[in-house]
């Protein structure tokens, strides 16, 4: 407010002015009257220059008053300014043409009063602060909840502090977390009763240091430094430790302030007063609630005792019960132990002697207790010395530790029977508490380590055959962690044995995947089902991603409990997605298996009748060798050494589907086998024109000669079969590598490949008929004219090679036969033509074969040689024989299926008598894996059954004549 000078005011508060005016009056108006009383009584007239001196004497004098006066009207002003001051009001002086030093006296006053208003409204704020604490001090003297004690104080802080933003939270520091008791001005904000980490907030400095967290700028403080959010308003917030006694139990945070404005050291010293002045309050909660606890607790203590009163009463009552029975009891477990027929239980004195022998040690050792107790020692059940140390070793330990131990050992009945016992033996004390006996309770367990070592063998076949097939199998523990798996998974996945086992299925799995596994494997736990899966996404080693086919069930332990999973997985990233390539692959697979246990069964019979063949053959020879042409059955002979080849050859062909023929593998040339094979066809079937588009520069194979013959020549009739009325056979060679292979039905090996293509124009096959095509005996043409063996031996030796075959053909358009032989780079050798004859000798010679009829012809052949012959039928005679004759034995002749011991094993030993063992391995199977080991360990040369006279002998000769 201003004031002026045409201001009205009483005559108090006039004062100085009013007076003055007085005096202005005076000053004029008294020489006026004193002048007109002069010239009026004394009729007295003055000059005119006297007359002006006069005036202008009086306009000097008033001109004085005149400022006078307006020096105490600024006075006057400033005094109401002041006396409206005391009122309240603010009241400013405005100096507009005062002097210099009036103006300042304005500008000292005006800056006075905006000072009084600034600390007035201080004053003001403060009495709020302290009727705010106030009014907190009396709600907090009146709650024991500790939960509203802190929304009260969150409401009165906020207030102070003009926050708009707000947060109590307790500290739980055994769990290094926050739990978020209220937030005010937030929203969404955290729940009521969440969690916070404690390390991912920047109020972990408060519970570190104990101390407030004042911070003006969040962006360049160097505690925080972090990019301010703007739903916070200012980039300033205070963070307040609450403390009961000296621990921390909670945070208090301010944000928002009003008005953009930051928190200062006078916030933090407000709240630290109102943090202060609920202390004893919060405390006393606390106390509150630590008292009803203990209240609780008391109340339950209380009825546990008298429940544990109530109990001690009634074992008192039962405790005498069961004195009284005691004895019954005692007299009951004596009959026990003697009555116990398939335990036996035996008790010893520290020297070993027998005090106790119940009715199931007489049972189990044949011992009378009559002829045991006091009179034998406990070691005679003891077989042998090193049972004997073992038992009295445990012996020592029980002993001495004075606990009881249990041990599986071998011991032996009055018979001499060798028994397994699970042994369990018991200290036994005196009233000292020295060791003063063993008790020892043993049941037979020797049938049940028959079934063990049964299950071995049995887990060892089911390894074997998990080793042997293409698809993955793994076991996981429940927690995904894999703890069995065969080697196919590891091909799958890239990765060894030793890094898979332990590795978790999130490791080789993408994030949503392995949340779809856990699904699966989550319901195969709640339902025991099986579960598939056919699009089960992993990542590689090499981190390429295969799309698998799995199934998967649950695995349960010796009670019932789940223990893991098992499954079986089956690459399928080539062909994802074709429903119908999925189920030509699966009906390939079911046929895979087929013909492994045909191909089996093949092998077996072949064996056999080569076994049979032998005979024949070897009879045969020693016939010829006695007869010439003009003998009258020599036509008869020669006719049966013929059949002997021909069913030589059919037995090739089964050992070939087994996959057990003969392979001499070498460096060949497929389009000389194609051209010798093609012509000679050619001549025998004049009706049918044979084609050949032969690749020049075509890789060479490793690969046995007579069997890509014999795969070829079964191709050939195959085709002259369907065109019956003559045709057009084509034959075409060519280079190729798996890439051009990728469009197969099945995983092509990388690398260079033969390809081999044979395509006739006969009558053509429908699907089903195609489906069986590679079946053994299986065939279109009826029992009389196909065995069914020619294209079931062609797959077996093709994949015998490493290599692949596929057919292709519709009904009335002809047959393609594809063959993929994998190349080889080793040089291919000119052909040699040799002529064989009968070499003779005359050494000695060690024959060995569990046949008779095969010893027989077998020696016959050899002294028609010339040679000394000494038969064993069986390897263990065998090395009896040749230990007593080796000086005088110049070679052994050994079969390679014996059933007493067999021909790898009859080798080993003869070898460790003589390491300068000369041998020749025969056998019914092929150059198959076992002989292909035995020669590799030393033997010198194989020869398969049937052989004749001229094949015999040149393979002595070799060995013989070796140097």
């Amino acid at each position: 407010m201003t004031s002026s000078l045409g201001e009205k005011a009483s005559m108090k508060e006039k004062g100085l002015r009013y007076y003055l005016l007085i005096i202005e009056f005076l000053v004029v108006v008294i020489p006026f009257v004193i002048l007109f009383y002069i010239f009026y009584t004394e009729n007295a007239f003055l000059e005119s220059s006297q007359m002006i001196l006069i005036a202008l004497t009086l306009l000097l004098i008033l001109a004085g008053l005149i400022i006078l006066r307006q020096i105490f009207d600024r006075f006057s002003l400033v005094a109401i300014s002041l006396k409206k001051a005391e009122g309240g009001e603010k009241a400013l002086v405005r100096v507009q043409q005062d002097t210099a030093e009036l103006q300042e006296i304005a500008g000292s006053f005006n800056n006075l009063m905006n000072r009084l208003e600034e600390t007035t409204s201080e004053l003001q704020y403060r009495v709020f602060e302290l009727f705010t604490i106030k009014e907190l001090t009396e709600v907090a003297s009146r709650s024991l909840d500790i939960e509203e004690l802190l929304n009260m104080l969150l409401e009165k802080t906020m207030a102070v502090s003009k926050a708009q933003i707000g947060s109590v939270l307790m500290v739980e520091s055994d769990k290094n977390r926050f739990r978020v008791v209220t937030t005010r001005g937030l929203e969404p904000g955290p729940r009521k009763s969440s969690h916070i980490n404690i390390n991912d907030t920047l109020l972990q400095h408060i519970v570190s240091e104990k101390k407030p967290l004042l911070v003006q700028d969040i962006e360049s403080d160097p505690r925080t430094r972090k990019v301010n959010d703007l739903k916070y308003g200012a980039p300033s917030f205070l963070s307040m430790p609450i403390f009961i006694r000296e621990a921390l139990i909670g945070v208090l945070n301010l944000s928002h302030k009003q008005t953009q404005q930051v928190f200062d050291s006078h916030d933090e010293h407000i709240v630290s007063i109102m943090i202060g002045e609920i202390g004893f309050a919060l405390e006393n909660a606390r106390l509150h609630l630590q008292v009803v606890e203990h209240v609780k607790n008391l109340q339950q203590a209380t009825v546990e005792l008298t429940n544990a009163n109530d109990q001690l009463r009634q074992e008192i009552t039962e405790r005498k019960q069961l004195e009284v029975e005691l004895e019954d009891t005692n007299k009951f477990l004596k009959n026990i132990l003697d009555s116990s027929s398939s335990i036996s239980i035996v008790s010893t004195d520290l020297e070993q002697n027998v005090l106790f022998w119940n009715k199931g040690a007489e049972n189990i050792f044949g011992y009378k207790a009559e002829e045991i107790v006091g009179r034998q020692k406990i070691d005679i059940l003891y077989p042998d010395d090193e049972t004997k140390e073992i038992v009295n070793e445990i012996r020592s330990l029980i002993v001495k530790d004075k606990k009881n131990m249990n041990k599986e050992v071998k011991e032996i009945t009055r018979e001499g029977r060798t028994l397994w016992v699970n042994l369990n033996l018991t200290p036994s004390f005196d009233e000292r508490g020295n060791v003063m006996g063993i008790l020892g309770i043993g049941e037979d367990i020797t049938e049940r380590k028959k079934m063990d070592e049964a299950l071995r063998e049995s887990e060892e076949k089911y390894r074997t055959i998990l080793e042997s097939i293409e698809e993955g199998y793994f076991e996981v523990d429940l927690a995904g962690n894999l703890t069995f798996l065969n080697d196919a998974l590891c091909k799958i996945s890239g990765y060894t044995r030793d890094e898979l086992l332990g590795m978790n299925n999130r490791q080789y799995t993408a994030p949503e995947t392995a949340k779809k596994m856990y699904q699966i494997f989550n319901q195969v736990y709640r339902t025991g089902k099986l579960a598939r899966v056919m699009d089960y996404e992993i990542i590689t080693k090499d981190r390429s991603t295969k799309i698998l086919e799995m199934s998967a069930y649950l695995i349960r332990g010796s009670e019932g409990e789940p223990i893991g999973f098992r499954g079986v997985v089956r690459d399928v990233t080539e062909r994802k997605g074709a429903e119908e390539e999925k189920k030509t692959l699966e009906a390939q697979l079911q046929y895979a298996q087929r013909m492994e246990a045909l191909g089996t069964l093949a092998g077996g019979i072949a064996h056999n009748f080569n076994n049979l063949l032998m005979g024949i053959q070897g009879n045969t020879s020693l016939m010829l060798l006695g007869a010439d042409s003009t003998h009258p059955h020599y036509e008869n002979l020669k006719r049966i050494e013929k059949l002997v080849d021909s069913a030589s050859k059919l037995t090739k062909q089964l050992l070939g589907y087994a996959r057990k023929g003969q392979y001499e593998m070498k460096a060949l040339s497929v389009n000389r086998v194609i051209e010798e094979t093609s012509e000679t066809f050619s001549t025998t079937k004049k009706d049918i024109t044979v084609h050949r588009e032969l690749a020049d520069n075509l890789h060479g194979v490793h690969a046995d000669q007579g069997q890509i013959e014999q795969v070829l020549w079964n191709l050939y009739v195959n085709a002259a079969d369907a065109m019956s009325a003559g045709g057009e056979l084509f034959l075409k060679t060519g280079n190729v590598t798996s890439r051009d292979m990728k469009d197969k039905p099945y995983k092509v090996k990388p690398g260079n490949y033969v390809l081999v293509m044979v395509r006739d124009t006969g009558t053509g096959m429908d699907r089903k008929t195609m489906e069986r095509i590679f079946e053994p005996f299986f065939t279109t043409k009826g029992l009389a004219k196909g065995t069914g063996l020619g294209l079931a031996s062609v797959y077996g030796m093709v994949k015998a090679h490493g290599g692949y075959i596929d057919v292709e053909s519709k009904k009335g358009r002809g047959t393609t036969f594809s063959i993929y032989l994998p190349a080889s780079e080793k040089q291919i050798p000119e052909k040699k033509v040799t002529q064989g004859k009968i070499e003779k000798g005359h050494e000695t010679l060690l024959l060995v074969d569990d046949e008779e009829m095969i010893l027989e012809v077998s020696r016959e052949i050899l002294e028609t040689l010339g040679y000394t012959v000494i038969q064993a039928q069986g390897g263990k005679e065998a090395i009896d024989l040749y230990r007593a004759h080796k000086d005088n034995i110049d070679m052994v002749i050994l079969d390679m299926i014996m059933p007493d011991m067999g021909g790898g094993e009859t080798y080993d030993q003869l070898k460790a008598i003589n390491p300068e063992l000369k041998a020749l391995l025969s056998s019914g199977y092929s150059i198959d894996g076992q002989a292909k080991e035995i020669l590799e360990r030393g033997c010198d040369r194989f020869i398969q059954k049937p052989f004749n006279m001229k094949e015999l002998s040149g393979k002595i000769r070799e060995i013989l004549d070796k140097k």
